[in-house]
């Protein structure tokens, strides 16, 4: 009978009130933290949409600038390009706004169209490397808009061109941009060529004194409240779990010290 009696207080050392205390603990961190950190909520999918947009468009611009506008000219890929590093193209500043495709794959291409015709240039490259997609997008959010860079290699002919990004889920097109036309001709193109050719030859920059950081105060990202609340969150909650375990397990140490001969 003792052992039963023992067994019976260790079925109830978990009362339903403790049990409904954890609950409601737990309960309430999980929406604080979907509240602090939107992209750890789930997607509900209950709408799909995406939305392309070219907003700003720079010509002339070699592969080796492109590469010092984003923090990237000194890299090793720009620099075994060599020559083919000044080769002009076009820097186009795409926003892309996707809704319902949370922790789903995106896939952004282009082509380089005759802007007369709207026919597609043979043996065009569809990105920088040649081929493939120009960038891969992975929302963190049910919601997402961001903007990013995009370079495009001229044709080596003498036309009118424009540039269509188009956007991708799988074989899905979503959505599609376009950007002006532009005219390359042959002398403009052989000069900017030249121009970069002789820069890189110095070693120096051909996007000038590049880009300012501003900043306030000496730069930093500063102090992030919303992450700190995250985290206090997070141990008061662990800690509570753990003084609610402790204590239960006192009172059955307890009890069966009480009822033990």
């Amino acid at each position: 009978m003792a052992g039963n009696d023992q067994g019976g207080h260790e079925r109830r050392w978990l009362t339903a009130p403790m049990a409904y205390a954890g609950l409601g603990v737990l309960t309430a961190v999980i929406s604080f933290v979907f509240l602090v950190d939107p992209s750890l909520r789930p997607d509900p999918r209950d709408t799909q949409a995406a939305t392309l947009q070219s907003v700003a468009f720079d010509q002339g611009i070699s592969l080796r600038g492109y590469a010092e506008r984003v923090g990237q000219g000194d890299s090793k890929q720009v620099t075994a390009y060599g020559q083919a590093a000044c080769v002009p193209g076009n820097i186009v500043y795409l926003t892309e706004s996707l809704q319902g495709f949370k922790s789903r794959h995106t896939t952004l291409r282009f082509l380089t169209l005759n802007a007369l015709t709207h026919q597609r240039l043979r043996g065009a490259p569809t990105s920088v490397s040649g081929g493939g997609p120009v960038l891969e997008i992975t929302s963190e959010v049910p919601s997402d808009q961001s903007v990013s860079l995009q370079w495009v290699q001229w044709p080596s002919n003498p036309g009118k061109y424009l540039i269509r990004f188009e956007l991708f889920h799988g074989h899905s097109l979503l959505a599609i941009a376009d950007t002006p036309p532009f005219t390359v001709t042959t002398s403009r193109y052989y000069k900017l060529f030249n121009r970069c050719e002789q820069l890189r030859r110095k070693r120096q920059p051909s996007e000038g004194a590049g880009f300012a950081e501003a900043s306030i105060g000496g730069g930093g990202g500063g102090f992030d409240t919303a992450r700190a609340l995250f985290w206090i969150a997070v141990v008061g909650a662990l800690g509570l779990l753990a003084a609610l375990l402790v204590s239960g397990g006192i009172r059955l140490r307890n009890r069966l010290r009480d009822r033990s001969p």
